[in-house]
């Protein structure tokens, strides 16, 4: 059955007399360096990123939010499609107490809908690299150019000449070159596209809304119930949305084996990380771990190439120098989450009919509009948002910019004492019985 992210959320949304509205929103996919650096051989065919953004609102309040960058690789073989998400920031306005809503099902159904998204799609939507060639399309002889205005005047001498199409650039797509050409065959074979789930859990007060950490409904976890929190997240999305699941990691560094495993949501689990195995433990790390924002192991490769040394630490060594890091030092959990294995897809014509896609720089204004807004317990100012996405994306028709979510109460029907279905009268049983009159003493 096609997978319909509104009647989803609908199943997991209270009821409330007033409508949520649902946002989700998606940059353009973009060709771009591959997460994980690899050896000149060995660079991958293609990699593209795109971004996601998932808000939820009631009566034009932001309730919570999703980012989620999502990396596909092909590698230089051409053996696979590698499709990484990663979780970068989750969070929760507490401006809505009233409504007792679930955060952990409604993240439950964004994520599905992740996994779910065909690979296929974005590369029907990717913004392709450009190269302009300046210099192949001056081909008469001519003088060597010792300023841009003496080429200028040789390409309109010759224009004058007759040559109308002379000195124009030449503009050709980077994947119009047959080393960057992706088989048509692997996009369209899934069961080739390996999932990869990847994050960190650090307890923060705020991750989205600023100031919201000064509601006093909204829910702050310590480090162990938000890890807690996200394994049991992460394992019910993989069991619903993944064909087959290879691996299973956690890892907490400068913890004891039995710790983590204690953390475990279920049996299936592994202690480790998604990047080692026999092969690559004595690689360089740069060559096994992704370069992703606002994370830790991401901090430190950029660290190591400013001593010099990126190429010289091994995988093993990476992970013995990083848990010595301050932010791991600090007597805090910092869980590192991984799971790998071969997702489900969804092509149905609906899948993608919320989405809205927007470039680059939009899908920037747009984060850094949240950003610039106080969440404190102000309705007045929370409300902003709402008002701010509509006109900065005016291009949009509201409706097709929020989707409109009515989980309205159920209706019981009444049933009257002393009558049955038919209407007729029935004798009524006090089940509570009779409490018989207490005895009076004698004196």
């Amino acid at each position: 059955m096609p997978f319909d992210i509104l009647e989803n959320l609908k199943k997991v949304l209270p009821p409330s007399s007033k409508p949520y509205h649902f946002t989700n929103l998606q940059s353009t996919p973009r060709e771009s360096s591959p997460p994980i650096h690899k050896p000149k051989a060995q660079t991958p065919t293609k990699s593209i990123k795109v971004e996601h953004l998932f808000t939820l609102f009631h009566e034009q309040i932001p309730i919570l939010a999703l980012e989620v960058i999502v990396y596909i690789t092909i590698p230089h073989d051409n053996s696979k499609i590698e499709k990484l998400i990663y979780i970068a920031k989750a969070d929760s306005t507490g401006l809505t107490p009233q409504l007792k809503i679930k955060i952990r099902d409604v993240i439950h159904v964004f994520m599905q809908w992740l996994y779910l998204y065909p690979v296929k799609s974005y590369f029907s939507d990717i913004k392709v690299k450009k190269i302009v060639d300046y210099t192949s399309c001056i081909t008469k002889a001519h003088d060597p150019f010792v300023s841009r205005a003496q080429r200028a005047l040789h390409i309109l001498t010759e224009r004058a000449k007759g040559d109308s199409e002379y000195g124009m650039p030449i503009v050709t797509n980077v994947s119009d070159s047959k080393e960057n050409v992706v088989p048509q065959e692997l996009i369209d074979d899934s069961s080739k596209h390996v999932t990869r789930l990847v994050m960190f859990t650090r307890a923060e007060p705020e991750y989205l809304f600023p100031n919201s950490k000064k509601n006093k409904h909204k829910h702050i976890s310590s480090d162990s119930q938000l890890l807690k929190w996200w394994l049991k997240t992460v394992s019910t999305t993989v069991v619903n949305t993944f064909e087959t699941v290879s691996q299973r990691k956690l890892n907490i560094l400068n913890s004891e084996t039995a710790q983590i495993k204690r953390f475990f949501p279920d049996d299936m689990w592994e202690v480790g990380d998604i990047y080692s195995n026999e092969d690559s433990i004595h690689s360089p790390a740069v060559y096994c771990i992704p370069l992703l924002p606002d994370d830790p192991k991401g901090r430190f490769l950029e660290h190591l190439v400013v001593e010099n040394r990126i190429k010289k630490v091994k995988l093993r060594q990476f992970w013995t120098e990083l848990s010595i890091r301050q932010e791991f030092r600090l007597g805090i959990i910092v869980g590192l989450i991984g799971v790998e294995g071969v997702a489900k897809t969804d092509f149905s014509d609906k899948f993608k009919s919320t989405v809205v896609m927007l470039n680059k720089t939009k899908f920037n204004s747009i984060k850094q509009m949240m950003l610039e807004i106080d969440y404190q317990e102000t309705a007045l100012e929370t409300e902003k948002l709402y008002g701010d996405l509509l006109n900065e994306l005016e291009e949009v028709e509201e409706d097709k910019l929020f989707h409109e979510l009515v989980v309205k109460y159920s209706v019981r029907p009444v049933r009257v004492i002393g009558s049955n279905s038919n209407g007729s009268t029935v004798n009524t049983i006090n089940v509570l019985g009779v409490r018989s009159k207490k005895k009076q003493r004698l004196v």
